[in-house]
Parts: structure tokens; C-alpha cells; sequence
């Protein structure tokens, strides 16, 4: 199969590494021009993630171009833990991305809307092929099938609830703390649902988008702090920044911070590390996050190999197919 993927993940590269190839990533391909472009891509940028997949009739040609592309500039670090797969290989990664299998949290659900959403995307944005289209629907159906004949993923430790502990190991209990969000991406969303599960009570939502954030906070009994009063983030004892923003949204400024605890969750980073040096100020960031996930994760063995398996041999089905239609394609062609 003519589809290939360059990139970067939480097993290949620690944080600062994803940070500084997602925002090139960004940048660069922002501003290419439709007209420029050699081959299609679908580029996938998450927190834990970032992989631009590609469709050309020479794979190693394209694999180059993007590389050179997208590298000018970078650091050599950060293009020693570049990983690519071409062909076959490139589908069967996919088809494990979206079935959770190559996340930080094995069998976790937000990872398949992510992977559709960037496809969905691309495909507005420009002509994919057929072989990219090939390869995301039917990752997406492994996904699916993956997720509704195997409950692998039941009990598993998830974002929100290694958040939730944090909070609980350093307060002692939720319903003391102050708690701001910033931004209110899905992650976010889901942690106020779990806070308020496990018993917080003093919530605060504050978003670019002000009415977004009132309707939310409407619905889940919480106060809004507006964007414009964003400063006083320091008030709030403990803060959890979600945000797409692609700069540190918070400094040492040397005004007092009451805050003892900050969970920055965003890729690129929301908090400057420096913070995390401040004598009574706790600073927690995503692979931090992963590690305690990591520590805690429920044994579920048994689950993921039925789901590794799945993968592969629906991977294999599907390649296979394709193949034999392109082939009974061409040999209708070369008989007309």
C-alpha cells in the first residue's frame, strides 16, 4: 500500500521533544499553500502524539520531502526519535492508534474521535487519495469492532482519574480546594465531571470563548472566571490548564501565588516549567500524568492481546482487499 507516517509519541520522545515538533508541525504546514503540496497528508495532533501520514506513488521520495520539510530547523534531538513506517506497517499502526492500543492509556476512547476529527478535516482541506481515505475508514471500523466485541478497557486508570488522585493526595480532599480550569477541551470537560463525582465543590471554568464557557458552567453548577481576568489564575489553589494555546500561557511574574498545585495537561506546555521550582508549588505535566498511569494500571493482559490480534489480522484482511480490487481494476483497464 502507497501510505506512509512520520512522527513523534509519548514512547519515542519525552514532552519538551513532542512540544517542539507538534508547534513545527503546526507552523510549517499551516502555511503551505494547496498548490505546493507533493503529496497528501492527514497530520494527527494530540497530547500524546504527533504523526503526519502521507499518500505518494514513491513512499521513500515523499517520506524525504516531508522529512526535510518539516525538520529544517530542528533540533537534532528531536529528529533522532522520529519514527516512520511505510506501507502495510504504516495501516497497522494506525489501526492500533485508533484502537488504543499505542496510547499512554491502553484502551482509552477519546483517541478514535481525535483520529476521526483530523481525517475529517484533511478530507475538507484537499484531495486525499484513495489509499489514505482506505486506510482511516477502516482503522476507524477496526476501532470500533475492537471497542464493541472486547471490554478491555474496563477498570483502566484514565486521565481524569490520575488528575482526580493527584488532587486527593495533596489536599487531602476535594471538597477544600479551589479549582480553575483552563480551557475547556474535552479533557477538561471530563475532569469536572469526575471532580464533581468524587466530591469537589468549588469549580471555576475560564475559556477564550466566554459563552462557551457560561453554558458549560450553567450546566455543572460552577463560576466563571472571563478570559480577560485571566491573570488571577494565581488565586485559585489548584489550577488544571487544558488549552490548545501554542505559547506558555503562565509565567513567574513575582506576584504572590496562592496556588500549591498546577496540572498542565496541554501540548504544547500551558505553564512554564520554571514554576515548578517555587518552594510550595506543585507542577505536574502530561508525561508526569502517563507515569502515574503507568503505575497504576489495572492488569488487563489478557484483553489487550485479543486486541493486538483483532488488529492484525483485520489490518491484513483489509490490505488484502484493497489490493485485489486495484488489481481487478487494472486488469479491466488494460482489456478495454
Amino acid at each position: 500500500m502507497q501510505v506512509g507516517i512520520i512522527g513523534l509519541n509519548h514512547k519515542s520522545a519525552k514532552l519538551e521533544l513532542r512540544e517542539e515538533f507538534a508547534a513545527q508541525c503546526e507552523r510549517r504546514l499551516a502555511d503551505l499553500m494547496p498548490s505546493t503540496l507533493l503529496s497528501p497528508f492527514v497530520l494527527l495532533s494530540t497530547c500524546n502524539r504527533t504523526e503526519l501520514y502521507f499518500s505518494a506513488d514513491c513512499l521513500e521520495i515523499a517520506q524525504r520531502e516531508f522529512l526535510d520539510f518539516l525538520c529544517s530547523g530542528l533540533s537534532d534531538s528531536v529528529i533522532d526519535h522520529i519514527y516512520s513506517y511505510l506501507g502495510i506497517p504504516c495501516f497497522h499502526h494506525l489501526a492500533r492508534v485508533v484502537s488504543g492500543l499505542d496510547s499512554a492509556v491502553q484502551a482509552e476512547t477519546e483517541i478514535q474521535g481525535q483520529v476521526k476529527q483530523a481525517y475529517l478535516t484533511a478530507s475538507q482541506e484537499r484531495d486525499l487519495g484513495s489509499e489514505l481515505h482506505h486506510i482511516f475508514q477502516k482503522s476507524l471500523r477496526v476501532g470500533k469492532k475492537v471497542r464493541t466485541e472486547l471490554d478491555f478497557s474496563r477498570g483502566y486508570f484514565d486521565v481524569q482519574k490520575a488528575v482526580s488522585v493527584l488532587g486527593e493526595e495533596h489536599f487531602e480532599c476535594l471538597t477544600r480546594p479551589k479549582i480553575l480550569l483552563v480551557g475547556l477541551s474535552e479533557i477538561n470537560q471530563k475532569v469536572v465531571h469526575h471532580l464533581r463525582n468524587r466530591g469537589a465543590q468549588s469549580l471555576t471554568i475560564c475559556n477564550r470563548t466566554d459563552t462557551r464557557a457560561k453554558a458549560f458552567a450553567d450546566e455543572m453548577d460552577m463560576s466563571v472566571l472571563p478570559w480577560e481576568e485571566f491573570h488571577r489564575w494565581h488565586e485559585w489553589d489548584w489550577v488544571i490548564f487544558a488549552t490548545k494555546a501554542s505559547h506558555f500561557l503562565v509565567r513567574d511574574q513575582g506576584h504572590p501565588i496562592q496556588s500549591s498545585l498546577l496540572v498542565d495537561l496541554s501540548v504544547p506546555r500551558n505553564v512554564h516549567p520554571g514554576l515548578g521550582e517555587l518552594n510550595g508549588l506543585s507542577l505536574v505535566n502530561i508525561d508526569q500524568i502517563n507515569c502515574l498511569i503507568e503505575e497504576r494500571k489495572a492488569d488487563s493482559s489478557q484483553g489487550l492481546r485479543l486486541a493486538e490480534q483483532m488488529v492484525s489480522e483485520d489490518v491484513e484482511r483489509h490490505s488484502k482487499g484493497f489490493l485485489e480490487k486495484r488489481r481487478s481494476l487494472a486488469i479491466q483497464a488494460s482489456g478495454t
